[in-house]
């Protein structure tokens, strides 16, 4: 669970028993899990990045460059990521969703 406010993300068993949190990986605005990496993508708005986040809640990528031109992020609200591993990005006040392709 993203708790954005509290800037951590919780987790719990399909029972709702709480198996751990993870804390000082930013404000999580929206997640995204993707199965064959085991991984969570993380749109963070307060901090103007993308982080990527193993199952030990280790940050093991970041995405991060502020501002309004292509690349850049303002307030990322919202993250997806597609069969072909690319992340798509909406942001709140650059009113725009953005594909990264993956390499």
């Amino acid at each position: 669970m993203a708790e954005r406010t509290n800037q951590r993300i919780q987790i719990f068993d399909l029972n709702g028993k709480l198996l751990g949190k993870w804390t000082d990986i930013g404000s999580p605005w929206s997640l995204w899990y993707v199965g064959r990496e085991d991984s969570v993508y993380m749109a963070d708005g307060v901090n103007m990045r993308v982080v990527k986040v193993n199952m030990s809640g280790d940050v093991v990528g970041v995405l991060s460059a502020p501002g309004k031109a292509p690349g850049q992020f303002d307030a990322p609200h919202g993250i997806a990521v597609d069969s072909a591993g690319n992340i798509y990005v909406a942001e709140v006040a650059n009113q725009r969703v953005q594909k990264f392709e993956k390499r």
